[in-house]
């Protein structure tokens, strides 16, 4: 068993490290998303759904590195606002999600209040940035497969 003077090393983790880094990214993003009406969850499932086009709920989990659980519960909200549509796949167990005209212009309306966080980001990480972002890149690689 570990003495307590040797708790302090398990904040020295990866997995500590990076969800505390994820929540205070996310939070810059949604400060900066806040007046286009949608936080950056609801950002980057519409920017997936515009590259992807419709998508089983199923893939679009993956492709977000979710559960469906909880994308589920994202995506009735987003419907309810008339930002996508769903519907049922030829098995009803299967449905399938897809942004609509108004989640388009939703997603068009967001993008200079995301270029802001964007820009945020890459001016406090300055020459480091693109490291960054291949360094995540590499990771989420590395572990995709092992789930």
């Amino acid at each position: 068993m570990m003495k307590s003077k040797d708790f302090k090393q398990l904040q020295d983790c990866a997995c500590f490290k990076v969800r505390k880094t994820s929540r205070m990214i996310t939070q810059l993003f949604d400060h900066a998303l806040k007046p286009s009406g949608i936080k950056a969850t609801q950002f980057t499932l519409l920017v997936v759904l515009v590259n992807e086009g419709e998508m089983a709920i199923k893939e679009l989990a993956s492709s977000l590195g979710m559960d469906s659980s909880t994308l589920t519960r994202g995506i009735v909200r987003l419907e309810k606002e008339g930002l996508i549509k769903s519907r049922e796949g030829d098995d009803a167990r299967q449905r399938f999600v897809a942004l609509t005209t108004k989640g388009m212009q939703q997603l068009n309306d967001s993008i200079p209040y995301w270029e802001k966080a964007q820009d945020d980001m890459k001016n406090g990480l300055s020459d480091k940035f693109p490291g960054f972002l291949d360094t995540l890149e590499t990771v989420l690689k590395s572990q995709q497969t092992k789930f």
